[in-house]
């Protein structure tokens, strides 16, 4: 099982894709958004000299309603009523690394359920709390050929 999870974390490693690089644009309009929003959180504890203050909250304010800071906008926005392609979808790469992780994770246990079914057939394993039906002795005790068995006994 320690060899399985190190050739799962590994496998995850490789089918990671590397992050975007966000054009400086973006990056610089989240940078100037987040330090307005510190200078605005700690107004009123604020360690720098009020006029410190004061010059550099005028700043911010001047330079985020000229737009010096905001990224350009794009044409690339979907029109309103129109419908947007799939296959442009900025989230589809995001689902695409989770179902990449989930099949990392189940092919290991496809193997070890297949090597359980290999290992222990012909053996009863346990016995069910519950009665079932004699449909269900085909799917629960199909390697062992003994028609006066029990449903509830699983092989």
């Amino acid at each position: 099982m320690v060899l399985i999870g190190i050739l799962r974390h590994y496998v995850t490693l490789l089918l990671n894709n590397a992050p975007k690089k966000q054009p400086a644009a973006a990056v610089r309009e989240q940078r100037a958004l987040a330090r307005s929003a510190l200078l605005r959180s700690t107004a009123p504890l604020s360690p720098l000299p009020p006029l410190a203050y004061r010059s550099l909250s005028a700043h911010y304010a001047s330079c985020l309603s000229s737009g010096e800071y905001l990224k350009p906008k794009t044409d690339s926005v979907a029109k309103e009523g129109e419908t947007p392609n799939p296959l442009e979808m900025p989230g589809m790469e995001g689902a695409m690394d989770g179902i990449k992780k989930q099949a990392v994770m189940m092919v290991p246990n496809m193997v070890l359920m297949q090597y359980i079914s290999v290992f222990f057939s012909g053996f009863i394993l346990m016995k069910l709390p519950f009665p079932l039906t004699l449909g269900f002795k085909s799917l629960l005790s199909r390697d062992i050929a003994m028609p006066e068995l029990d449903v509830r006994w699983v092989s």
